[in-house]
């Protein structure tokens, strides 16, 4: 294997790692939103439940500005 192709391999998985931690973080936001709608409305827990969901689109949005970039 060349040197190139060595470099090209490595770029690839580093973008499959960065699409994996995009999934990841957007599965958990619906999870959260989900989880909320499914349980008692107005609880506290729920809207904690919120402010995680509203956290994880942050990060998602910080995941993807930095892929981007790349």
């Amino acid at each position: 294997m060349t040197e190139e192709r060595a470099k090209l391999l490595l770029s690839k998985i580093k973008r499959i790692k960065s699409n994996s931690a995009i999934v990841e973080a957007e599965l958990m936001v619906v999870i959260a939103e989900l989880n909320a709608c499914l349980g008692s409305v107005g609880t506290a827990q729920n809207k904690q439940k919120k402010t995680r969901a509203e956290k994880k689109a942050v990060e998602i949005e910080k995941i993807r500005a930095q892929f981007h970039k790349k």
